[in-house]
C-alpha cells in the first residue's frame, strides 16, 4: 500500500512534510515508509532521526512497526540498529536528555518523576497553605481585592459564581506552564491598550451592528436563531450602554459572550463571531487593566510564591513533576545555545505523530530541536482531545499553512482502510455540518471528506444509529435518571443483539455471530461507568470495564503505593494524606 506523495516525500528529505490523515487512513504505514526512507539516506545512522508521540502505546507501536520494517527489508542484521532507535513520547525523551545532561541542567542525576496524582496533591497542598496564610482572618480577607473584587469568601469559594479561587488559580498556573513560561516573577499580563470608554462604546456600536441586520438575510435555521438573540440582546442594550468597569460588568460580559452560539449559516457567523471573540474579550481585558490591577498584582503574587514554594520542595526532594521535564529542557536549550545547535545539527529529521495533541510549550521544544527544514509532522485536528491538557490544535493548521509557504510537502491522506462506506458517510455529514455553513463553527480547517479505499460484504442491520433521550427543560429527568435510562437502553440493545444471533462481517466475510466481546460502549466521563456497570449486570451482560486511568492508578493500587513509598521515605508527608 504506497500513499500519494511517497516518492516525492523521499525525495526531498531536506523539506518540511506535514500529513493531515483521519483514522483509518495509513498515515502510521506512511510514517513508517518515510522513517526507513531517512534512515537509508542517514547510511542506517539510528543517532540522525528522532520519533515521537504522545503515549507509550502509540511509542510502543510505532516501535515495533519500524522494527519489522527493518527485519523485512534488513534481515537479522538489523536487529541491533532496531534497538538504538529513538522512538518514544516526548516526556520520555525530555527525561532521558535531561538524565544525559543533569549537571549542565542543574539537576541531580538521581532525580526521580512524580505520578501525576502526587503532582496534583503537592501543588493543591502547597497553594492552600499560601492561602491559608494570607488569608487567615476575616481582617485580611477584607484587605484582599483578589477576595473582595472576585467575590471569593468562606474557603474561597465564589458563593455568586460557585467557583474555587483554589481550583482557578491551579488552572492558570498549569495553563501558563504548558504555555513555556518558565520564570513567574518575570510574568506581565498582557492587556489591551485602547481605553475602557472606547471599548465600551465599540460593544454598543457592534450591538447596534447586530440588531440592523434582518433576520432573512441569514436564511434557514439561522434566522430564528438570530432573531432570538437579537430579542435578548435588545433587552439588554441599556446594561451595555451604561455598563461599569467592575467586577459586575466583567461577569455580565461573560454572560454575554456564553448565549452567543456562533453555530449557523457563514453570514450569521460573520455577524456575531467578532463580536464574542473579540470585542467581550478587549472589554474584559480593559476591566482587568482599569479597576482591577490589585487583583492581578495580588494574583501574580500567588503565583509567584506557588512557583517558588513548589521549586524548593521539589528541589529537597530530588523530584520532577511530568511539566517540568519539558520545561527544564527548554530552560537547558534555552541557556545554552550550544547544546540546542548540537541537537539541530545532529537530528536530520524530527517526526511527531499526533501533532493536533501539542501544546505551546511542546511546539517550542521541537522548534527549538529542528528547523523547519527537519521537521516531518503527522496529525488531524478532528482528532484533537487534549485542550484539557492545554493542547491547541490550531497549531497543526499554522504548521500547514508555515510549511505551505515554504515550498514544503503537505498532503491529506482521505482514503480509508478501515472503515465500512456507511460509517464515513456519517462522519462527512457530521463534520460538513459542523464546519460547514449549515450549523458549523470555525474550525481553523476546511474538512475534506474521506472515502472507502476497502471493500466490505453487505449487511442488512445499520452501521449507525442515533438514539436520542428526553432533554431540555420540557423533560421531566434530571441529568442522573437520563445516565440511567441511557445505561439502560444500552445494555438492553446489547442483550437483544446478541440472542438474535446476528452475522459479524468483516472485510473477508461473515466469521460467526456476534458475542458480547465484540462491542464497546466508550463515556465521556469515567464517573458514568458505575452507572452503566449496574445497568449491565442487572441486564445479564457479562463485561470488563478499563477505566483510562488504569491498574496503577486504581485507588486500591495507588494506595498501597503510597504506603510503600511512605514507609521508604517517611520525610515526605505530602502522601501521608493519601494514604487510608
Amino acid at each position: 500500500m504506497m500513499m500519494s506523495g511517497d516518492s516525492e516525500t523521499r525525495g526531498r528529505l531536506n523539506s518540511p512534510v506535514i500529513y493531515l490523515a483521519g483514522a483509518g487512513t495509513g498515515k502510521t504505514h506512511q510514517l513508517v515508509e518515510d522513517f526507513y526512507a531517512a534512515l537509508v539516506e542517514c547510511d542506517f545512522d539510528p543517532t540522525r532521526l528522532l520519533a515521537l508521540t504522545f503515549t507509550e502505546n502509540a511509542a510502543s507501536e510505532m516501535r515495533e512497526r519500524i522494527r519489522r520494517k527493518l527485519l523485512m527489508e534488513r534481515g537479522s542484521v538489523a536487529l541491533p540498529l532496531a534497538q538504538e532507535l529513538v522512538i518514544g513520547t516526548i516526556h520520555s525523551f525530555c527525561r532521558a536528555e535531561l538524565s544525559r545532561h543533569a549537571l549542565l541542567a542543574a539537576l541531580s542525576p538521581q532525580f526521580t518523576v512524580l505520578d501525576e496524582s502526587e503532582s496534583q496533591a503537592l501543588m493543591r497542598r502547597t497553594l492552600l497553605a499560601i492561602l491559608i496564610n494570607r488569608f487567615n482572618s476575616e481582617s485580611r480577607r477584607a484587605e484582599s481585592t483578589l477576595v473582595r473584587e472576585a467575590g471569593f469568601n468562606s474557603y474561597f469559594r465564589s458563593s455568586e459564581y460557585g467557583v474555587s479561587l483554589e481550583d482557578e488559580i491551579l488552572r492558570l498556573y498549569r495553563q501558563l506552564r504548558a504555555q513555556g513560561v518558565t520564570d513567574f516573577e518575570e510574568l506581565v499580563l498582557d492587556v489591551a491598550d485602547c481605553h475602557w470608554r472606547d471599548a465600551r462604546e465599540e460593544l454598543v456600536l457592534a450591538a447596534h451592528n447586530v440588531l440592523a441586520v434582518s433576520p432573512e438575510e441569514m436564511g434557514g435555521k439561522s434566522a430564528g436563531k438570530l432573531a432570538g438573540f437579537q430579542a435578548m440582546l435588545r433587552q439588554h442594550l441599556p446594561e451595555l450602554e451604561s455598563l461599569r468597569a467592575d467586577r459586575s460588568g466583567f461577569y455580565r460580559l461573560s454572560e454575554l459572550a456564553s448565549s452567543i452560539n456562533l453555530r449557523g449559516s457563514e453570514a450569521y457567523r460573520s455577524l456575531l463571531a467578532p463580536l464574542k471573540n473579540e470585542i467581550v474579550p478587549l472589554c474584559q481585558r480593559q476591566i482587568l487593566q482599569r479597576c482591577m490591577p490589585a487583583v492581578r498584582d495580588e494574583l501574580l503574587g500567588i503565583l509567584v510564591a506557588l512557583d517558588h514554594d513548589l521549586e524548593e520542595e521539589k528541589a529537597a526532594r530530588n523530584v520532577l513533576d511530568f511539566e517540568d521535564l519539558q520545561l527544564r529542557f527548554l530552560r537547558l536549550l534555552q541557556e545554552h545555545p550550544e547544546v540546542a545547535q548540537r541537537y539541530r545539527k545532529r537530528l536530520a529529521r524530527v517526526f511527531v505523530d499526533e501533532f493536533q495533541d501539542t501544546n505551546l510549550l511542546q511546539v517550542t521544544l521541537i522548534d527549538m530541536l529542528a528547523g523547519p527544514d527537519a521537521q516531518y509532522l503527522v496529525g488531524d485536528p478532528k482528532q484533537a482531545i487534549y485542550a484539557f491538557r492545554h493542547a491547541d490544535p490550531r497549531g497543526i493548521v499554522r504548521k500547514r499553512e508555515a510549511f505551505s509557504s515554504q515550498g514544503g510537502i503537505v498532503r491529506e491522506l482521505q482514503a480509508n482502510y478501515r472503515s465500512r462506506p456507511e460509517i464515513l458517510r456519517f462522519v462527512n455529514e457530521f463534520f460538513r455540518r459542523l464546519e460547514g455553513n449549515e450549523g458549523g463553527v470555525p474550525m481553523g480547517f476546511s474538512y475534506e471528506e474521506v472515502h472507502a479505499a476497502t471493500s466490505f460484504a453487505s449487511k442488512e442491520d445499520p452501521s449507525v444509529e442515533l438514539v436520542c433521550l428526553p432533554a431540555g427543560k420540557n423533560c421531566e429527568l434530571g441529568a442522573e435518571e437520563r445516565r440511567q435510562a441511557e445505561a439502560r437502553w444500552v445494555a438492553g440493545y446489547l442483550r437483544e443483539v446478541v440472542e438474535r444471533g446476528l452475522i459479524r462481517r468483516t472485510r473477508e466475510g461473515e466469521s460467526g455471530t456476534l458475542g458480547y466481546g465484540d462491542f464497546a460502549v466508550l463515556m465521556r466521563r469515567n464517573r458514568s461507568i458505575p452507572v452503566f456497570e449496574e445497568a449491565l449486570a442487572s441486564a445479564g451482560v457479562p463485561f470488563v470495564s478499563e477505566a483510562s486511568s488504569g491498574f496503577l492508578q486504581t485507588p486500591e493500587i495507588a494506595a498501597m503505593s503510597d504506603l510503600l513509598q511512605l514507609l521508604l521515605t517517611p520525610k515526605v508527608d505530602v502522601l501521608t494524606a493519601q494514604v487510608p
